[in-house]
């Protein structure tokens, strides 16, 4: 069946040990020729075009039923930020409420001898701001190549300029400010984020948007939706801690079998401590998990979905 045929074609458990021994052999590398690494790893709230780019992503990975998987493995992003850290050699910034894009580029610009390693072609949008003495198109690379022998070389791309239609932007009126600490090996992410609850700091609301867990969503289910009654119980727990927590904003894709298409739910989430005993530990969190999903344990994908929110 299905999941029998996609238990070699896909292994998320032996990506991320891969990915970690990468990235540290990267870091190490960078560190070699004279570089500290800064990874900059996009976070909750994003700009309008982004978050639309950020749902028509996830809605093309539900709305196709040949799609093997997803393009990433749930909380993939987590997981790379934390490979980072525990090289020691290494900063993370993982900015809530702005684009990666815009951090990336206003730290290159606030440094003379920084560098950005990025194949977006967005980087190449932004003014520079008036104290910039070098143009930042000469600081961008595109691509590297790593190994024992030669270590790391870096190469521009050959197309260097913005898509087409995108906007330019101004570094000087982005409105994110570096961290008075940064530079000093820290996590700079809210604990918040870590569960990828958020704050809009504009309404003052607190939010869960999330996207599609694994390409079993159309048959079994969105595991978002199915683990609501665990998250509502760290949402009470969260409330014991924070006098400002009260209610969540949720919201997720989902199949709509009658309709044939792609939904977003939407609801109000309250705190409800019914299943705080689940959450004692990660075994404890996944076997809950487990539980609540009708999904076969036979199927690769949505084992490591239910792993990684566990």
């Amino acid at each position: 069946d299905g999941g029998a045929s996609s238990v070699q074609a896909y292994d998320a458990f032996s990506s991320i040990l891969t990915m970690r021994d990468r990235v540290s052999f990267f870091v190490d590398a960078a560190s070699d020729i004279g570089y500290r690494v800064v990874a900059i790893i996009d976070a909750g709230t994003r700009t309008e075009e982004a978050n639309e780019k950020w749902r028509k992503r996830r809605e093309a990975e539900l709305a196709d039923p040949n799609k093997n998987q997803r393009d990433m493995p749930l909380f993939a992003d987590m997981a790379l930020a934390e490979a980072f850290m525990d090289t020691k050699k290494a900063d993370v910034l993982l900015p809530e409420r702005e684009d990666a894009d815009d951090v990336l580029m206003k730290l290159l610009d606030e440094n003379e001898d920084a560098t950005v390693l990025s194949g977006d072609r967005d980087c190449f949008r932004y003014i520079p701001s008036s104290s910039t003495k070098t143009p930042l198109w000469r600081r961008v690379f595109a691509t590297f190549t790593l190994n024992r022998n030669d270590g790391l070389k870096l190469f521009r791309g050959q197309n260097l300029s913005p898509q087409p239609g995108v906007q330019p932007r101004a570094i000087a009126e982005l409105s994110w400010n570096t961290p008075e600490e940064f530079g000093c090996g820290k996590f700079f992410v809210s604990a918040a984020d870590l569960c990828k609850v958020m704050r809009n700091q504009d309404e003052g609301k607190w939010f869960y948007l999330r996207g599609v867990t694994d390409k079993w969503v159309r048959q079994y289910g969105n595991l978002h939706a199915i683990t609501a009654p665990l998250r509502r119980a760290m949402y009470a727990l969260k409330a014991e801690r924070l006098e400002d927590f009260d209610t969540v904003e949720e919201e997720y894709p989902q199949w709509d079998e009658t309709s044939e298409c792609v939904v977003w739910t939407k609801l109000t989430a309250f705190p409800d401590a019914t299943h705080a005993d689940d959450l004692q530990d990660s075994k404890a969190c996944f076997h809950a998990i487990e539980q609540l999903d009708p999904a076969p344990s036979s199927l690769p994908e949505r084992v490591f979905a239910r792993a990684a929110l566990a």
